[in-house]
């Protein structure tokens, strides 16, 4: 149990370490590749920490359904919060 505990902690140890500028620069290369389950996970941790990119990029993606479920009403909440930060594209 121990074992797949740290193994776990340190799996997940990059991707909490990881700036901003480089969550942005791994999601937006993703996203460009078409690897959109990556590309959610890195604009989710960037929206997570109040980035205004990271919702932008979130929203276009439930607008379209690239990686999830199209949802129209998610793509208007992450749209309005990056609007409210003064990000609005």
């Amino acid at each position: 149990m121990r074992r797949l505990l740290l193994a776990a902690l340190i799996a997940a140890a990059p991707a909490s370490a990881a700036t901003a500028p480089q969550l942005l620069a791994a999601g937006m290369a993703a996203y460009s590749a078409r690897h959109f389950d990556r590309a959610l996970a890195d604009f989710r941790s960037l929206a997570d920490r109040g980035s205004a990119v990271g919702e932008t990029m979130l929203g276009t993606m439930y607008a379209r359904g690239e990686g999830v479920r199209r949802d129209p009403a998610a793509a208007a909440g992450y749209l309005c919060r990056a609007a409210n930060r003064g990000y609005a594209p």
